[in-house]
């Protein structure tokens, strides 16, 4: 894991692709929210989110180099947190995989695709890009008394291909 703090209101986090940092990533976020006095709820959807994210990318998304694959850049800009998940895994746009039907029965639904509808429901604007080798999604999520009203979110998760 290595931190780099840059001022309160922006941070960032490399890791190796590897499931066993999800508690790193934790105290990561935990700290960047509290730093910038963020709502409970607020660090509860970026934990959840960038969890799934670098859970998939560990397992998933054959990160090559496996050393220091996952970054996480984190900004507070104006009332808006700004965030930067990017890996070396391979070429993978979790916004073209359609959203699981989740008013079926438990057990009637396929496996999978719950983790992405997880991070489109929690955060509402999401944009993929695939550059220099690696898979980059641009996140914003409103921390500001907006947040409240914002909902799920998700709505305005953008579709942009490769």
């Amino acid at each position: 894991m290595t931190p780099e703090s840059r001022n309160p209101g922006e941070d960032s986090l490399t890791l190796d692709s590897d499931v066993h940092n999800v508690e790193a990533l934790h105290e990561f976020i935990a700290a960047f929210c509290e730093r910038n006095r963020f709502a409970e709820q607020v660090r509860d959807h970026l934990t959840v989110a960038l969890e799934e994210l670098m859970v998939n990318a560990a397992v998933h998304g054959n990160c090559d180099p496996r050393k220091d694959a996952i970054r996480i850049e984190l900004r507070l800009v104006r009332d808006r947190v700004e965030v930067t998940f990017s890996d070396t895994g391979k070429p993978f746009n979790p916004l073209t995989m359609p959203l699981p039907d989740v008013s079926r029965d438990v057990g009637t639904r396929p496996i999978g695709g719950l983790g992405i509808y997880f991070v489109r429901s929690l955060i509402p604007e999401i944009r993929y890009e695939r550059r220099d080798g690696r898979n980059y999604l641009f996140m914003a999520k409103p921390v500001g008394p907006a947040a409240e009203s914002a909902g799920e979110g998700g709505e305005n998760a953008s579709r942009d291909a490769d």
